[in-house]
């Protein structure tokens, strides 16, 4: 019997009498089996168990570099779909080869009827679930090699370690969604001014292209984190250390303009004090976030989305929340480098390699503060040092002066 997928969800003790209850989440509690954790169990009475070397491998997926839930979710979901493809098959997924992988691979970037189609990108993330699977499997000594080819990792960071050699898909690379500073500037920003959230939007929208936050990161800025720019801290700065919580609960620093910390105050301290109290007239739930909806409520991702349509709809100038980003790290990677050149003589006298040894690869520099993790790794080794910070606070002052 194949054990199905579920998801850890405590809710379900509500119903309990209170000792069993309590007895429940005490267990819970010791076990730190924390909410939407996913695990494997048969659903026939005479199965009905955890199956040990499916939840061996959730365990395995919690390292410190898998601690979001949703990577969880994601990885968990993909094995158990490959799980019942398999299973169709009448192969223990134990036994799976090379052959069949490759099969399972041609019906998914094909589509079927029990298959949802999917594109090359979408395959990646689907083979490296795959992947970790078999990896689990082999350090397990459940199996003596894994049923597909690899090779040795190029990378120093991962010496010695094995990789897919023929799983991984060449994906066709996202078209990148951006505008100019003057499309924003003579199109989406007098837009924006005529909408009825304008001091929210505008904030929410300048915040996001000057910073490089995901959008789920602006969403969650709450209102006793956010630095106020008007603290003595920081006078006689123009850019002010923001603390992000990024994907996978990694945390990073990045430094946002005063400019927008101040509209983003102005917002708080008048538009979000009106949402507020229109959500407790309404008994709608308090959000302690900075962004609020109309009624009080934390803005969602949704919304903020439906925002970027209805502003690209009227502009006719496209653009998305992930945009945003494209914008931020196509026009600071050039300042930089234009504050390099201009802050130091040997590389506008021909020493390319100057820019390097100054300031390091422009390209990790935004990595880290998009929060890629992608170079993660790197970035244990790579620190940014004081003087880059300098030369951060002048390339993001400049783009700054551009967009106002």
């Amino acid at each position: 019997m194949l054990p199905s997928l579920h998801f850890f969800d405590s809710s379900r003790f509500d119903s309990l009498p209170k000792a069993e209850r309590e007895e429940f989440l005490s267990l819970q509690k010791k076990w730190g089996i924390s909410e939407r954790t996913p695990y494997f169990m048969g659903d026939e009475e005479d199965d009905f168990d955890f199956d040990k070397n499916l939840n061996g491998f959730v365990t395995y997926l919690k390292a410190p570099k898998r601690k979001s839930h949703n990577t969880w979710r994601t990885y968990t979901v993909y094995t158990s779909e490959f799980l019942e493809f398999l299973n169709g098959q009448s192969c223990h997924w134990l036994d799976a080869d090379q052959e069949l992988i490759d099969y399972y691979y041609s019906l998914k970037i094909n589509g079927s009827k029990e298959l949802p189609k999917v594109d090359e990108n979408s395959w990646n993330v689907i083979q490296t679930a795959i992947t970790h699977l078999y990896k689990y499997a082999k350090k397990k000594k459940l199996i003596s090699t894994l049923p597909f080819s690899t090779r040795a990792s190029y990378s120093r960071f991962h010496q010695d370690e094995e990789v897919p050699d023929e799983l991984r898909a060449k994906g066709t690379p996202k078209p990148l969604n951006y505008i100019s500073l003057e499309q924003y500037k003579e199109h989406w920003r007098p837009r924006i001014n005529l909408q009825e959230q304008a001091q929210r939007n505008s904030a929410l929208i300048e915040m996001l292209i000057c910073s490089g936050f995901r959008i789920s990161e602006a969403l969650d800025q709450d209102i006793y984190s956010l630095p106020d720019p008007d603290d003595s801290r920081w006078a006689g700065l123009k850019v002010i250390p923001v603390r992000v919580l990024g994907k996978g609960n990694k945390v990073r620093i990045v430094p946002v303009p005063k400019r927008i910390l101040r509209a983003v105050h102005f917002y708080m301290e008048e538009d979000r004090k009106d949402a507020v109290l229109r959500g407790k007239a309404n008994g709608s739930k308090h959000s302690d976030k900075v962004f609020l909806s109309e009624n009080g409520e934390k803005l969602s991702v949704r919304q903020v989305e439906e925002i970027f349509v209805q502003l690209s709809t009227a502009t006719g100038i496209k653009l998305t929340p992930h945009g945003c980003r494209h914008m931020y790290a196509t026009f600071m990677r050039s300042l930089l480098q234009e504050v390099v050149r201009d802050n130091d003589r040997d590389i506008r006298n021909g020493e390319p390699d100057r820019f390097a040894k100054l300031l390091g690869d422009p390209d990790q520099i935004l990595q880290k503060l998009l929060g890629h993790a992608n170079v993660e790794t790197v970035f244990i080794y790579t620190e940014i040092g004081p003087e880059v910070y300098g030369m951060l606070d002048t390339a993001l002052t400049r783009f700054d002066a551009a967009v106002v």
